[in-house]
Protein backbone atom coordinates (compact mmCIF):
# COMPACT_ATOMS: atom_id res chain seq x y z
CA UNK A 1 0.00 0.00 0.00
CA UNK A 2 0.80 4.04 -0.97
CA UNK A 3 2.70 5.26 2.40
CA UNK A 4 4.48 8.64 0.83
CA UNK A 5 6.30 10.64 -1.66
CA UNK A 6 9.50 12.55 -2.08
CA UNK A 7 9.31 16.15 -4.50
CA UNK A 8 8.75 15.41 -8.10
CA UNK A 9 12.90 14.87 -9.06
CA UNK A 10 14.83 12.57 -11.33
CA UNK A 11 15.22 8.74 -10.60
CA UNK A 12 16.80 6.16 -12.28
CA UNK A 13 15.20 2.67 -12.90
CA UNK A 14 16.61 -0.63 -13.07
CA UNK A 15 14.68 -2.78 -15.38
CA UNK A 16 14.85 -6.56 -13.69
CA UNK A 17 12.17 -8.42 -16.70
CA UNK A 18 12.54 -7.77 -20.50
CA UNK A 19 10.02 -10.42 -21.03
CA UNK A 20 6.58 -8.58 -20.11
CA UNK A 21 4.75 -6.33 -22.86
CA UNK A 22 5.49 -3.12 -20.66
CA UNK A 23 8.94 -3.40 -20.35
CA UNK A 24 10.22 -5.68 -23.45
CA UNK A 25 11.10 -1.91 -24.93
CA UNK A 26 13.30 -0.73 -22.50
CA UNK A 27 17.18 -0.71 -21.86
CA UNK A 28 18.71 -2.30 -18.30
CA UNK A 29 17.87 1.26 -17.11
CA UNK A 30 15.94 3.74 -17.66
CA UNK A 31 15.96 8.03 -15.72
CA UNK A 32 12.66 9.44 -15.55
CA UNK A 33 11.26 12.80 -13.74
CA UNK A 34 8.44 11.45 -11.14
CA UNK A 35 6.63 11.11 -7.61
CA UNK A 36 8.95 8.34 -6.35
CA UNK A 37 6.29 6.58 -4.15
CA UNK A 38 7.06 4.45 -1.02
CA UNK A 39 5.29 1.57 0.03
CA UNK A 40 4.64 0.33 3.38
CA UNK A 41 5.63 -3.34 2.79
CA UNK A 42 7.82 -4.44 -0.06
CA UNK A 43 5.36 -6.50 -2.60
CA UNK A 44 8.24 -8.67 -3.75
CA UNK A 45 7.42 -11.63 -1.67
CA UNK A 46 3.44 -11.97 -4.15
CA UNK A 47 4.23 -10.59 -7.11
CA UNK A 48 6.74 -10.57 -10.09
CA UNK A 49 8.67 -7.01 -10.03
CA UNK A 50 9.43 -5.38 -13.37
CA UNK A 51 11.15 -2.66 -12.29
CA UNK A 52 13.08 -1.03 -9.39
CA UNK A 53 14.10 2.29 -7.89
CA UNK A 54 17.74 2.84 -7.21
CA UNK A 55 17.29 4.91 -4.54
CA UNK A 56 21.16 6.25 -4.29
CA UNK A 57 19.83 8.23 -7.60
CA UNK A 58 17.07 10.47 -5.85
CA UNK A 59 17.01 11.47 -2.41
CA UNK A 60 12.97 10.92 0.25
CA UNK A 61 12.84 6.75 -0.77
CA UNK A 62 12.47 4.93 2.55
CA UNK A 63 12.72 0.98 0.87
CA UNK A 64 16.13 0.68 0.79
CA UNK A 65 18.09 -1.63 -2.04
CA UNK A 66 14.91 -3.60 -3.05
CA UNK A 67 12.27 -0.74 -4.06
CA UNK A 68 9.76 -2.14 -6.50
CA UNK A 69 8.21 0.33 -9.07
CA UNK A 70 6.29 -1.74 -11.28
CA UNK A 71 5.15 -5.48 -11.10
CA UNK A 72 2.39 -7.94 -12.02
CA UNK A 73 0.63 -10.55 -11.05
CA UNK A 74 -1.83 -13.06 -11.23
CA UNK A 75 -5.58 -12.23 -9.19
CA UNK A 76 -9.02 -13.47 -8.46
CA UNK A 77 -8.76 -15.47 -11.63
CA UNK A 78 -7.16 -12.56 -13.98
CA UNK A 79 -4.52 -10.38 -14.12
CA UNK A 80 -3.06 -7.44 -12.36
CA UNK A 81 -0.77 -4.80 -13.27
CA UNK A 82 0.63 -2.03 -11.60
CA UNK A 83 3.26 0.67 -12.65
CA UNK A 84 4.11 3.80 -9.83
CA UNK A 85 4.95 6.15 -12.91
CA UNK A 86 2.88 8.76 -14.76
CA UNK A 87 2.33 11.29 -12.25
CA UNK A 88 3.28 14.39 -14.97
CA UNK A 89 2.01 15.20 -18.11
CA UNK A 90 5.45 14.61 -19.76
CA UNK A 91 4.73 10.94 -18.87
CA UNK A 92 2.18 10.88 -21.62
CA UNK A 93 4.23 12.52 -24.25
CA UNK A 94 6.99 10.03 -23.56
CA UNK A 95 6.92 7.03 -26.34
CA UNK A 96 8.85 4.93 -23.93
CA UNK A 97 6.14 5.42 -21.04
CA UNK A 98 3.38 5.06 -23.63
CA UNK A 99 4.34 2.03 -24.69
CA UNK A 100 4.97 0.91 -20.79
CA UNK A 101 1.42 1.61 -20.15
CA UNK A 102 -0.27 0.30 -23.29
CA UNK A 103 2.05 -3.39 -22.36
CA UNK A 104 0.80 -3.04 -19.26
CA UNK A 105 -2.81 -2.58 -20.16
CA UNK A 106 -3.12 -5.11 -22.74
CA UNK A 107 -1.34 -7.45 -20.57
CA UNK A 108 -3.88 -7.06 -17.54
CA UNK A 109 -6.72 -7.75 -20.93
CA UNK A 110 -5.09 -11.10 -21.70
CA UNK A 111 -3.06 -9.21 -24.71
CA UNK A 112 -0.21 -7.86 -26.19
CA UNK A 113 0.37 -4.63 -28.43
CA UNK A 114 0.39 -5.04 -31.66
CA UNK A 115 1.81 -2.12 -33.50
CA UNK A 116 2.52 -1.08 -36.78
CA UNK A 117 5.15 1.64 -38.67
CA UNK A 118 4.20 3.10 -41.44
CA UNK A 119 5.03 6.83 -43.63
CA UNK A 120 2.36 9.22 -43.73
CA UNK A 121 4.92 11.03 -46.03
CA UNK A 122 7.45 9.57 -47.97
CA UNK A 123 10.95 10.22 -49.25
CA UNK A 124 10.28 11.50 -52.65
CA UNK A 125 6.83 12.73 -52.14
CA UNK A 126 5.98 15.78 -54.28
CA UNK A 127 5.84 19.35 -52.79
CA UNK A 128 3.88 22.63 -53.80
CA UNK A 129 6.85 25.35 -53.24
CA UNK A 130 7.05 28.52 -53.05
CA UNK A 131 10.61 29.72 -53.94
CA UNK A 132 9.97 33.88 -55.76
CA UNK A 133 11.78 35.01 -53.00
CA UNK A 134 8.86 37.29 -51.74
CA UNK A 135 7.64 37.49 -47.51
CA UNK A 136 4.37 35.17 -47.30
CA UNK A 137 3.68 35.93 -43.43
CA UNK A 138 2.53 33.37 -40.90
CA UNK A 139 -1.14 32.02 -42.92
CA UNK A 140 1.40 29.98 -45.74
CA UNK A 141 1.06 27.28 -43.14
CA UNK A 142 -2.63 26.65 -42.38
CA UNK A 143 -4.61 24.06 -42.99
CA UNK A 144 -6.60 25.81 -45.34
CA UNK A 145 -4.12 28.34 -47.21
CA UNK A 146 -4.77 28.35 -50.97
CA UNK A 147 -1.84 26.84 -53.04
CA UNK A 148 -3.23 25.92 -56.10
CA UNK A 149 -1.30 28.05 -58.15
CA UNK A 150 2.29 27.29 -56.62
CA UNK A 151 3.99 24.63 -58.95
CA UNK A 152 4.97 21.23 -57.75
CA UNK A 153 7.66 18.78 -58.08
CA UNK A 154 8.75 15.43 -56.04
CA UNK A 155 11.89 15.52 -53.54
CA UNK A 156 14.65 16.04 -53.05
CA UNK A 157 13.93 19.77 -54.16
CA UNK A 158 16.66 22.61 -54.12
CA UNK A 159 19.82 23.83 -56.31
CA UNK A 160 23.08 23.13 -56.76
CA UNK A 161 23.10 19.39 -54.92
CA UNK A 162 23.56 16.15 -56.84
CA UNK A 163 20.38 14.85 -54.85
CA UNK A 164 18.11 17.64 -55.88
CA UNK A 165 15.46 16.25 -58.35
CA UNK A 166 13.41 19.12 -58.69
CA UNK A 167 15.23 22.80 -59.02
CA UNK A 168 13.92 25.75 -56.91
CA UNK A 169 14.98 29.28 -57.94
CA UNK A 170 17.76 29.96 -55.55
CA UNK A 171 17.68 34.10 -56.46
CA UNK A 172 20.36 36.32 -57.94
CA UNK A 173 23.77 35.54 -56.74
CA UNK A 174 25.15 37.19 -53.52
CA UNK A 175 21.80 37.53 -52.69
CA UNK A 176 19.59 34.02 -52.58
CA UNK A 177 16.06 33.75 -51.75
CA UNK A 178 16.29 33.63 -47.84
CA UNK A 179 13.45 31.51 -47.53
CA UNK A 180 11.68 28.80 -49.57
CA UNK A 181 8.12 27.58 -48.62
CA UNK A 182 6.96 24.15 -49.23
CA UNK A 183 3.56 22.31 -48.33
CA UNK A 184 2.34 18.98 -48.81
CA UNK A 185 -1.51 17.07 -48.70
CA UNK A 186 -1.83 13.52 -47.15
CA UNK A 187 -5.01 11.94 -46.47
CA UNK A 188 -5.86 9.60 -42.91
CA UNK A 189 -8.48 7.87 -42.59
CA UNK A 190 -8.62 6.55 -38.97
CA UNK A 191 -6.24 8.02 -35.72
CA UNK A 192 -5.04 5.29 -34.18
CA UNK A 193 -3.05 5.27 -30.78
CA UNK A 194 0.61 6.95 -32.17
CA UNK A 195 3.11 5.68 -29.99
CA UNK A 196 6.35 7.72 -31.68
CA UNK A 197 5.78 10.04 -34.20
CA UNK A 198 8.92 11.16 -36.05
CA UNK A 199 10.17 13.73 -38.82
CA UNK A 200 12.99 12.27 -41.08
CA UNK A 201 14.92 15.63 -42.31
CA UNK A 202 17.17 16.28 -44.97
CA UNK A 203 17.64 20.20 -45.21
CA UNK A 204 20.24 22.34 -46.31
CA UNK A 205 20.48 24.48 -45.02
CA UNK A 206 18.31 25.50 -41.83
CA UNK A 207 14.14 23.78 -41.42
CA UNK A 208 10.96 24.92 -39.37
CA UNK A 209 8.41 22.76 -39.77
CA UNK A 210 4.20 22.99 -39.24
CA UNK A 211 1.29 20.47 -39.23
CA UNK A 212 -1.79 21.73 -39.66
CA UNK A 213 -0.89 25.42 -38.87
CA UNK A 214 1.36 24.49 -35.92
CA UNK A 215 4.68 24.54 -35.69
CA UNK A 216 5.70 20.85 -34.30
CA UNK A 217 9.78 21.29 -34.73
CA UNK A 218 12.69 22.79 -35.69
CA UNK A 219 16.15 21.80 -37.69
CA UNK A 220 19.54 24.02 -37.89
CA UNK A 221 17.29 27.27 -36.55
CA UNK A 222 17.38 29.65 -33.34
CA UNK A 223 14.78 29.33 -30.79
CA UNK A 224 12.20 32.40 -31.08
CA UNK A 225 10.71 34.07 -33.85
CA UNK A 226 11.24 32.94 -37.43
CA UNK A 227 10.22 35.51 -40.36
CA UNK A 228 11.30 35.40 -44.27
CA UNK A 229 14.89 37.32 -43.31
CA UNK A 230 15.60 34.73 -40.51
CA UNK A 231 19.09 32.95 -41.33
CA UNK A 232 19.61 29.32 -40.40
CA UNK A 233 22.16 28.76 -37.45
CA UNK A 234 24.94 27.04 -39.52
CA UNK A 235 25.82 26.78 -43.24
CA UNK A 236 25.76 22.94 -43.98
CA UNK A 237 28.27 21.46 -45.62
CA UNK A 238 29.16 18.03 -46.93
CA UNK A 239 28.70 14.78 -45.44
CA UNK A 240 25.94 16.66 -42.79
CA UNK A 241 24.10 17.66 -46.31
CA UNK A 242 23.34 14.12 -47.04
CA UNK A 243 22.00 12.60 -43.72
CA UNK A 244 18.42 12.63 -42.70
CA UNK A 245 18.04 14.42 -38.69
CA UNK A 246 15.57 11.96 -36.39
CA UNK A 247 13.53 15.05 -35.25
CA UNK A 248 11.06 13.24 -32.28
CA UNK A 249 7.19 15.26 -32.89
CA UNK A 250 5.53 12.81 -30.89
CA UNK A 251 3.86 15.53 -28.81
CA UNK A 252 2.12 16.78 -31.33
CA UNK A 253 0.29 13.66 -32.86
CA UNK A 254 -2.38 15.41 -31.46
CA UNK A 255 -2.49 17.32 -34.47
CA UNK A 256 -3.44 14.85 -36.89
CA UNK A 257 -6.84 14.50 -37.93
CA UNK A 258 -8.94 12.38 -40.33
CA UNK A 259 -9.03 13.41 -43.86
CA UNK A 260 -6.51 15.92 -45.41
CA UNK A 261 -3.57 16.93 -43.24
CA UNK A 262 -0.89 19.50 -44.37
CA UNK A 263 2.55 19.57 -43.97
CA UNK A 264 4.40 22.50 -44.47
CA UNK A 265 8.13 23.14 -44.38
CA UNK A 266 9.87 26.66 -44.65
CA UNK A 267 13.66 25.94 -45.93
CA UNK A 268 15.79 28.76 -44.84
CA UNK A 269 19.48 29.80 -46.13
CA UNK A 270 22.78 30.44 -43.79
CA UNK A 271 24.15 33.10 -46.03
CA UNK A 272 22.98 35.30 -48.75
CA UNK A 273 26.00 34.07 -50.75
CA UNK A 274 25.02 29.85 -49.93
CA UNK A 275 25.89 27.77 -52.94
CA UNK A 276 23.27 25.36 -52.43
CA UNK A 277 19.55 24.37 -50.67
CA UNK A 278 18.24 20.99 -50.74
CA UNK A 279 15.17 19.46 -49.40
CA UNK A 280 13.45 16.21 -48.47
CA UNK A 281 11.44 14.92 -45.14
CA UNK A 282 9.56 11.48 -44.12
CA UNK A 283 6.72 11.66 -41.52
CA UNK A 284 6.87 8.12 -39.96
CA UNK A 285 4.30 6.91 -37.56
CA UNK A 286 4.59 4.25 -34.96
CA UNK A 287 0.66 3.15 -33.94
CA UNK A 288 -1.14 0.63 -31.96
CA UNK A 289 -3.33 -1.91 -34.98
CA UNK A 290 -6.76 -1.67 -34.10
CA UNK A 291 -8.80 -4.97 -34.74
CA UNK A 292 -10.20 -4.30 -38.13
CA UNK A 293 -13.28 -6.04 -38.94
CA UNK A 294 -14.06 -6.49 -42.86
CA UNK A 295 -17.73 -7.46 -43.95
CA UNK A 296 -17.98 -8.32 -47.33
CA UNK A 297 -21.00 -9.45 -49.56
CA UNK A 298 -20.22 -12.29 -52.02
CA UNK A 299 -21.45 -13.35 -55.49
CA UNK A 300 -23.93 -16.08 -53.97
CA UNK A 301 -25.64 -13.89 -51.80
CA UNK A 302 -23.38 -14.82 -48.71
CA UNK A 303 -21.72 -12.32 -46.31
CA UNK A 304 -17.95 -12.73 -45.53
CA UNK A 305 -16.87 -11.42 -42.31
CA UNK A 306 -12.84 -11.46 -41.39
CA UNK A 307 -10.68 -9.75 -39.23
CA UNK A 308 -6.75 -10.72 -38.48
CA UNK A 309 -5.90 -14.14 -37.15
CA UNK A 310 -3.87 -12.31 -34.50
CA UNK A 311 -6.65 -10.87 -32.89
CA UNK A 312 -8.08 -14.37 -32.20
CA UNK A 313 -4.68 -15.97 -31.21
CA UNK A 314 -3.36 -13.33 -29.28
CA UNK A 315 -6.21 -11.17 -28.02
CA UNK A 316 -8.95 -13.96 -27.77
CA UNK A 317 -11.28 -12.08 -30.03
CA UNK A 318 -14.42 -13.79 -31.14
CA UNK A 319 -17.43 -13.54 -33.35
CA UNK A 320 -20.87 -14.10 -32.25
CA UNK A 321 -24.33 -14.26 -33.48
CA UNK A 322 -27.99 -13.71 -32.20
CA UNK A 323 -31.18 -14.80 -33.67
CA UNK A 324 -33.45 -10.95 -32.68
CA UNK A 325 -30.75 -10.36 -29.66
CA UNK A 326 -31.83 -13.80 -27.71
CA UNK A 327 -28.93 -16.49 -26.78
CA UNK A 328 -25.54 -15.58 -28.23
CA UNK A 329 -23.50 -18.35 -29.99
CA UNK A 330 -19.58 -18.00 -31.43
CA UNK A 331 -19.91 -18.01 -35.17
CA UNK A 332 -17.86 -21.18 -36.77
CA UNK A 333 -15.76 -21.57 -39.92
CA UNK A 334 -12.70 -20.11 -41.17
Amino acid sequence: AFDNHPALQTATLTVENHAHPSTAHLGSTWERVDEWYNYRSNPRPNVTVLMTLNEATYTGGTMGDDHPIAWYHDYDGGRSWYTGLGHTPDCYRSPAFIKHLLGGILYAAGGTPTCRTDSLVAQGSSWAYWDQGSDLGTAWSAADYDDAAWPSGPAALGFDNNWVVTPLDPGPTGDRHRTTYLRHRFQLAELPLVIRLTCHLRRDDGAVLYLNGTEIGRSNMAAGSVSYLTFAEERVEWPEEDIFFALDVTAHAGLLRVGENVLAVELHQAESEDSDLGFDLELEREAVLPPKLEIVATPGGEVEVSWPAEFTTRHGAILEQSTQMGTWVPVSGE
